[in-house]
């Protein structure tokens, strides 16, 4: 099990601030993954956060698309109205993230003051928000080629492997009784057609492959 950190590093407030000095801190958010962390350093405020490898198998791939992502973004709002949008901090050595002398790998971001993350949705204008929160970050990601992001998880969107390792498990597996477990069983088998549907429109060149946000619940806006 991943065991949380209870304080942040001193190793890796220098690396992102360059000091450890007048720095305070405090935890951040019910996140159920990575540790993240709240920053201050005067006028300065940044959510700093050790990337979970127990759940992605190799944290360099995620500081990575995060750096890549964030410095797309930034390149595509130069003349624009500027949006709220947490831009990657590098550390003092010019590295998208830091690998601290245990080998965990931390990344940092400009912190967004005056916000909230909502647990669930209480009306539409919020519904509304998020939704336009959501489309404007698909505008700006649509033009950044897939090639230079890695897989955080592979296989995650991966519906026909999943249905492969559900067979494996279903074949050797004795009969169920159980009335709801048979009526989930007879409803992927009605279905089971469907699972291919996006890869089969993709070789088709019927469905184009295109960068995405792949977790957008409620928490993560």
């Amino acid at each position: 099990m991943f065991a949380r950190e209870q304080t942040i590093p001193a190793e890796v407030l220098t690396a992102f601030l360059g000091h450890t000095r007048q720095v305070s801190w405090q935890v951040l958010g019910q996140g159920n993954i990575n540790t993240s962390y709240l920053v201050r350093d005067g006028e300065t405020a940044l959510v700093i956060q050790r990337i979970n490898e127990y759940v992605f198998p190799d944290p360099l791939i995620v500081a990575g698309n995060v750096a890549a992502v964030s410095a797309h973004i930034e390149t595509r709002l130069v003349g624009q109205e500027r949006a709220n949008f947490p831009a990657s901090i590098w550390t003092t050595q010019g590295q998208p993230h830091h690998q601290d002398h245990q080998g965990g790998i931390w990344k940092a971001q400009h912190y967004l003051g005056g916000t909230r993350v909502l647990e669930r949705l209480q009306n539409s204008g919020q519904a509304y928000e998020v939704g336009k929160c959501l489309s404007r970050f698909h505008t700006l990601v649509a033009d950044l080629p897939p090639a230079k992001l890695g897989s955080a998880l592979p296989h995650f969107h991966d519906l026909p492997e999943y249905l492969r390792k559900y067979d494996g498990v279903l074949d050797n597996s004795t009969p169920v009784a159980d009335d709801n477990v048979r009526h989930c069983i007879d409803y992927i088998s009605k279905n089971r057609k469907r699972a291919t549907f996006f890869e089969d429109g993709r070789r088709a060149g019927q469905l184009c492959t295109r960068v995405i946000h792949g977790d957008p619940k409620i928490t993560n806006v």
